[in-house]
C-alpha cells in the first residue's frame, strides 16, 4: 500500500528490535509481532516509533486496558498519529469511547474494539454525540445484517461518514452489486471492510468491479487457492488493496 517492495531485512531488524525491547511474555511478541514489525520497517525512525508505542501501551494499561494484541496495535496508531504531548488526552478519549461502547453493548464489546476506540479518539468527533449516533446506526444495521460483533465494527467505520444516510444507501448498493457478482461481503469478517468501501468517493459499480478483478487475480495464484485462503480472507485483502488505490 506504500508502493514499496517488501523490505524483508527491515522486517527482521524490526522484529529483533521488538525482542530486544520487550520481555518474553510481552504481547508485543504475540500475534501482532509480525504486523508491528512490518509497520516499523516502513519507518525511518523504528527505535523512536517502538519506544513511543511502548510508552502509550503502558499508559493505556495503567488505566485498566487489558494487555492484548489489539492493545499493541491501538497503541501504535496513537503513537504515530498523535503528538507526544497529546498522548494523555487521546488515551483518555479512547477509554471514554470504549467504556461508552461497553455500556451500550456489554456482551459484544471487548479487546477487539480497542483499535476502533483509538481511531475514533484520534478523530475530532465529540464523544457523547458520537456514541449516541453509533447506537442509532447499530439499531438500523441490525435490521439488515447478522453477526452482532461485526455490526458494531461496521457502525464504528460508518460513523466516520459526514452523511450516514447517504453512506448506508451506498452500503446497500455495494452489497447487492457484489452479491450479483457472486461475492458476499455481508459476512462476519468482511462486513466492516464493506463499510470502508462505502466511505470511498467512487461510484459503487466501479468499486465492485475493482474488487472482482483483484479477487480473481489473487485466486489465479497457487498460494491464494480455495484450500489455502477462505473467500472472506481474500475479500479482506482485495477490499484493502482497492481502498488504498
Amino acid at each position: 500500500s506504500q508502493d514499496q517492495p517488501i523490505d524483508i531485512q527491515g522486517i527482521r531488524a524490526s522484529h529483533d528490535l521488538i525482542k530486544g525491547e520487550t520481555s518474553v511474555v510481552s504481547m508485543f511478541r504475540g500475534n501482532s509481532s509480525l504486523t508491528l514489525s512490518a509497520l516499523l520497517a516502513l519507518s525511518e525512525d523504528r527505535e523512536g516509533e517502538l519506544a513511543r508505542t511502548l510508552l502509550v501501551y503502558e499508559a493505556m494499561k495503567s488505566i485498566k486496558f487489558r494487555a492484548s494484541d489489539f492493545l499493541v496495535i491501538a497503541a501504535y496508531f496513537i503513537a504515530v498519529n498523535a503528538r507526544e504531548e497529546t498522548y494523555g488526552h487521546v488515551i483518555a478519549r479512547t477509554k471514554t469511547f470504549y467504556e461508552g461502547m461497553k455500556e451500550q453493548h456489554k456482551f459484544i464489546t471487548s479487546a477487539d474494539d480497542y483499535i476502533f476506540s483509538a481511531l475514533l479518539a484520534l478523530s475530532d468527533l465529540e464523544v457523547a454525540g458520537t456514541l449516541q449516533q453509533l447506537e442509532v446506526l447499530h439499531e438500523s444495521l441490525k435490521l439488515e445484517y447478522r453477526h452482532g460483533n461485526s455490526i458494531q465494527s461496521l457502525s464504528q467505520v460508518l460513523i466516520l461518514s459526514k452523511n450516514t444516510a447517504e453512506t448506508l444507501a451506498r452500503l446497500r448498493k455495494l452489497r447487492l452489486e457484489l452479491k450479483a457478482m457472486g461475492l458476499r461481503m455481508d459476512k462476519e469478517y468482511t462486513l466492516s471492510s464493506m463499510g470502508v468501501l462505502a466511505l470511498l468517493p467512487v461510484e459503487e459499480k466501479a468499486i465492485c468491479q475493482a474488487i472482482k478483478e483483484v479477487h480473481d487475480c489473487l485466486r489465479q495464484h497457487k498460494s491464494f487457492g480455495r484450500f489455502s485462503v477462505t473467500n472472506q480472507e481474500i475479500l479482506i485483502l482485495a477490499s484493502a488493496l482497492v481502498a488504498f488505490d
